[in-house]
């Protein structure tokens, strides 16, 4: 019984090592993140989201993630900056969804 309990926290816990195949919440974002008055300047290419779900990370690792999948969305779009919109956090910290609009602006 004693190595069944050891053995079952073993997979716990090796599961939770596996559930980190995410960019590096240190990872330099793929386009420019602008203001309002910068984007005056720049043509509009599209709404971009991203969205992640990992109980075994905490909030700010899965805000980043998010983050992370909304910029790579948006430079996929044809975008080279974009705009922070919204950050959905659900309690406590799981649940993450990030928008932005993403922008063409000149170099």
């Amino acid at each position: 019984m004693r190595k069944s309990i050891v053995f079952g926290c073993f997979l716990v816990t090796l599961a939770g090592c596996a559930a980190t195949g995410t960019r590096s919440s240190t990872a330099a974002l793929p386009v420019k993140l602008i203001n309002a008055e910068i984007a005056k300047k720049c043509t509009f290419v599209g709404v971009t989201s991203g969205h992640v779900y990992n109980a075994f990370h905490y909030a700010s690792t899965n805000i980043s993630d998010a983050r992370m999948k909304a910029a790579v969305e948006a430079e996929s779009s044809g975008a080279n900056s974009a705009i922070l919109t919204a950050t959905n956090v659900q309690s406590p910290g799981h649940d993450v969804t990030v928008n932005m609009d993403a922008y063409q602006c000149p170099e």
